[in-house]
């Protein structure tokens, strides 16, 4: 396994006595005409439109919400967020025919409590499989952006850092699965966040190197971090340091286990210096030495005569 190659995660299980909740592939026109049966394609507003005015692309939280009937009526113009109803729900735009963020909703009693009850009789909404970051390509990005090309900018199918290394290469699988992941708030937006810290790391497109370069400026928009955070939120995995470095190899030089063999401290090093050393000699002769060296018995311990004498009372 690798830092950001998660192949396999075990659903969280559905609670007894609890609604499940319908995920957001099962959107759309026909789902919609469930809650409201003269649901057409050009009545208004668009439940069966996730389209968020702000970015002009496809919301994956207003989709779950709309596919889970957060609004308390047909007519009714504010849908609200299913994990946050308190805090977050968008109204709809006659204007663009899209829906916008609105805190105006929120402060509407009976639409928004008719949510929070909703939310209640809910199960736990599963979590998202995250991408691995080998499937970073143009066919998997039109999951978010659905006229997504190659031609595009920024191209978000394009994984690699503008100052890139040996070192770097823990950085690059970061960004990929952070692209592979759409953790960027809009199909035009030129910066993308880290799922493992989406508060302190973002890179931006560099269109003349085309690469992607480390930004502070990024990290300056409140609401594209914030967006970030949400995507973080909703993998299946906890992208953090200590997560993610527990799953990849580690490359680091073995430690030795001091369980006697090798004696103290320097002996132990002085084993390692030879397996060096020796590790171009033919294989007889190699495992002869190592056998030899491991069974150099440890160097006895000195003891004060005070320490041997409290040693034997215990013994007899």
């Amino acid at each position: 396994l690798n830092l950001f190659f998660i192949d396999e995660i075990t659903p969280t299980p559905i609670p007894q006595n609890c609604q499940p909740l319908i995920p957001n592939s099962d959107f759309g026109l026909p789902l919609i005409r469930k809650k409201c049966p003269h649901q057409q394609p050009v009545s208004k507003p668009y439940f069966h439109e996730a389209i968020n005015c702000q970015t002009g692309d496809q919301d994956g939280e207003l989709k779950q919400a709309l596919a889970n009937g957060a609004f308390s009526d047909c007519r009714n113009w504010c849908v609200y967020s299913i994990k946050s109803p308190n805090q977050i729900a968008w109204g709809w735009n006659p204007e663009h025919d899209c829906w916008s963020t609105d805190n105006s909703c929120v402060n509407i009693p009976h639409e928004r409590d008719y949510v929070v009850n909703l939310k209640s009789r809910l199960c736990d909404p599963p979590c998202d499989q995250p991408n691995k970051a080998s499937s970073l390509s143009v066919e998997l990005l039109r999951a978010k952006c659905p006229k997504y090309s190659a031609s595009n900018l920024p191209q978000y199918h394009i994984g690699n850092l503008c100052n890139e290394s040996s070192e770097s290469k823990n950085e690059k699988e970061e960004l990929k699965f952070a692209l592979a992941n759409f953790a960027f708030s809009s199909c035009k937006n030129w910066c993308v966040f880290s799922l493992e810290r989406p508060r302190d790391k973002a890179w931006i497109w560099n269109q003349k190197e085309t690469c992607w370069e480390n930004s502070v400026n990024c990290l300056a928009n409140p609401e594209e971090v914030q967006f970030a955070v949400r995507v973080q939120e909703v993998l299946c995995v906890e992208v953090t340091e200590s997560v993610l470095t527990s799953r990849k190899i580690q490359r680091q030089t073995p430690q030795v286990e001091d369980t006697g063999l090798w004696g103290d401290e320097a002996t132990q090093q002085d084993a390692i210096a030879m397996w060096k050393s020796f590790a171009s000699l033919s294989g007889v002769t190699f495992g002869l030495i190592v056998l030899l060296q491991l069974f150099v018995p440890p160097k006895p311990e000195h003891t004060s005569p005070i320490e041997t004498s409290e040693d034997s009372r215990e013994e007899e």
